[in-house]
């Protein structure tokens, strides 16, 4: 079930970033991937990154496990657009637990501008986590 709140944050992403897909990931208590919200992709190829984000070796779940935000990066799988990147949602500070994951995919790099308003989107959906 998606927060309405953090829905609107994913679909705020899509908007302020340029991307063509946005996904938050809340890290559960056994440290498994729950999805939260998603905007601008549904169906299938959003049942298939929730199943992939169950692997440990996933980018998004390495990035929810060592909290490294990854900007620009290939895709693991085919298909879709071009790169991804990983906003590391934590609580508190830019030290602090991390809470979850904001994911993007994108066509072209991301703009300095473009990374700091994903940073901001992400730490308010940690807020709200």
């Amino acid at each position: 079930m998606t927060d309405s709140t953090l829905q609107d944050i994913a679909q705020q992403a899509l908007s302020e970033t340029g991307s063509a897909s946005a996904a938050i990931f809340l890290v559960g208590p056994a440290g498994d991937l729950a999805l939260a919200a998603a905007a601008g992709v549904t169906g299938a190829p959003l049942d298939a990154l929730v199943a992939a984000v169950q692997s440990p070796d996933h980018p998004i779940a390495v990035t929810a496990r060592d909290g490294h935000t990854a900007y620009d990066v290939t895709p693991i799988a085919p298909g879709g657009p071009a790169l991804r990147s990983h906003i590391a949602m934590k609580s508190g500070s830019v030290q602090g637990h991390v809470v979850g994951v904001l994911a993007l995919a994108h066509q072209e790099p991301l703009t300095v501008g473009q990374q700091l308003v994903a940073e901001d989107l992400a730490a308010q959906a940690a807020a709200l986590a």
